[in-house]
C-alpha cells in the first residue's frame, strides 16, 4: 500500500482499459510517470464477461507505480441481433452466447456497487490491488450516503489513500460529503477530491460553475485549514470524434474550464487522455477512416483520412500533421517518434489502437509540463 500526498502532483489523468490507452502510458518515460497519478477506470473490454483482461491490463501497463483504482459502472450494451443473419443457427448461438456474458458481467458490477457493510465487496476488491488507491463509490449518492461514508472511513482509519469522485448532478450533497469525512483524515494530503465535469465542447462555463460552487462551499465547510489538507481536482475532457476530413484544429477548452472553476483556488487538473467516450455499443462497423491526432499545449492538430480503411491515411496523414506551423519536434516522446516515422513509411503503425496510443503519449506529455507550471 502507497502512502502519498495527493497535494504533490498536478496532473491526475483519467483513462479505461482500451489498448490504446494503456500503451500510451507504458511509453511514457519514466519521469513521465511519476509525475502523474492516473485514475484507472476498469470496465468491459470486448464481450468479456468479467474485468479480468481490465485487471491484467492495469497490473501490467502500471506496475508498482500508485494509481487510482475506479470502476466504469455502466453495464454491458444490449446484445446486437441481426435482422437477417446469414447463418440463423449460427447467429443464434452467438446470441445465446452473447446474453450470457452480458449478464455475467452485469451482475459482477451489481456487486462490485452493492452498498451493504460500506461497500464492502469493492472494498476487498480494491484491496487485491497492491499499489491501488481506491476511489470511493457509489450510484445514486442521496440513497447510499450512509454506507458511502462507511466506505470512506474503512479507507480513512487505515491511514491509506483515497479518492472521492463527483459528476456534475452531485453538487450540495458532494459538499456534505465532504464536510462529514474530512475530520476522519488521519493526515493531511491524504483524500482527493476529482471534480469531474464530463466530455463535450459545450456549456464550459455552466460546468465550470457547478465544479467552482462545490469547491467554494467546502472551502465554507470544512475552513481554509481543512482545504488546504486535501487535493482538488477539476476534470473535464473536450476532445471529440473528428467528423470533418483532412486537417482541421480543435481547441483544447478544458484548461479554459479549469481556469472559470478554480478562479486561482489551489487545484489539479485532469482529464480524459484525449480519448472521446463514446455511449457502449455491442455493434461498431468494422470501417475506419485513418485519424492522425497529435495534440499540442491548447489544441489538437487532427487530420482525418477521406476513405475507409486506407493504410496510407496513416502516412498522409503523419506528413500533413509535421508540416503545419505549430507542430513541434519532441525526439524523447515515443508518439512523436512514431509520428516521424510513419510520415518516412514507416508500416509498422497501420491500425487504430497505435494512434489511440500515439496521441495519448503525446497528450499527457504535454499537459504534465501544463499542470505543473499553470497548478497551484
Amino acid at each position: 500500500m502507497s502512502l502519498i500526498d495527493f497535494r504533490s502532483f498536478s496532473y491526475f489523468p483519467a483513462f479505461r482499459c482500451s489498448k490504446g490507452e494503456h500503451n500510451g502510458y507504458v511509453k511514457l518515460s519514466d519521469s513521465d510517470k511519476k509525475a502523474i497519478i492516473p485514475i484507472a477506470e476498469l470496465d468491459r473490454q470486448g464481450k468479456s464477461d468479467s474485468l479480468a483482461p481490465s485487471i491484467h491490463r492495469v497490473k501490467a501497463s502500471i506496475g508498482d507505480q500508485p494509481f487510482i483504482l475506479d470502476l466504469c459502472k455502466d453495464y454491458a450494451p444490449e446484445v446486437y441481433i441481426s435482422k437477417d443473419p446469414a447463418n440463423p443457427e449460427a447467429d443464434k448461438k452467438r446470441v445465446e452466447k452473447e446474453t450470457a456474458s452480458k449478464a455475467a458481467y452485469d451482475a459482477l458490477i451489481d456487486d462490485l456497487l452493492n452498498p451493504n457493510n460500506g461497500f464492502e465487496n469493492w472494498r476487498a476488491f480494491a484491496a487485491k490491488f497492491q499499489s491501488a488507491i481506491p476511489a470511493v463509490l457509489y450510484r445514486n449518492l442521496a440513497d447510499e450516503l450512509a454506507h458511502v461514508i462507511v466506505q470512506a472511513y474503512s479507507f480513512a482509519k487505515e491511514k491509506r489513500n483515497f479518492a472521492l469522485r463527483f459528476q456534475m448532478d452531485a453538487d450540495d450533497m458532494a459538499v456534505d460529503l465532504i464536510k462529514i469525512i474530512t475530520p476522519m483524515l488521519t493526515r493531511a494530503g491524504q483524500m482527493l477530491i476529482v471534480i469531474d465535469c464530463g466530455q463535450g465542447r459545450i456549456n464550459v462555463k455552466k460546468r465550470a460553475t457547478v465544479a467552482k460552487k462545490i469547491m467554494e462551499k467546502a472551502n465554507h465547510v470544512i475552513g481554509n485549514d481543512n482545504f488546504r489538507k486535501v487535493r482538488f481536482v477539476c476534470m473535464s475532457s473536450s476532445f471529440t470524434q473528428p467528423k470533418k476530413e483532412n486537417l482541421e484544429e480543435y481547441e483544447c477548452l478544458d484548461w479554459d474550464l479549469w481556469a472559470l472553476a478554480t478562479s486561482g483556488a489551489s487545484c489539479a487538473f485532469g482529464d480524459y487522455m484525449s480519448v472521446y467516450r463514446p455511449k457502449p455499443a455491442d455493434y461498431i462497423s468494422g470501417d475506419i477512416k485513418p485519424t492522425v491526432v497529435c495534440p499540442l499545449d491548447d489544441k489538437w492538430l487532427v487530420y482525418r483520412h477521406k476513405n475507409n480503411n486506407d493504410v496510407k491515411g496513416w502516412r498522409d496523414g503523419a506528413q500533413i500533421v509535421m508540416k503545419h506551423i505549430e507542430y513541434a519536434p519532441a525526439p524523447d516522446v515515443w508518439g512523436i517518434r512514431i509520428l516521424e516515422r510513419t510520415a518516412r513509411d514507416d508500416k509498422s503503425f497501420l491500425e487504430p489502437k497505435h494512434w489511440i496510443a500515439v496521441k495519448v503519449n503525446i497528450h499527457v506529455h504535454r499537459q504534465i509540463k501544463l499542470a505543473s507550471s499553470r497548478c497551484k
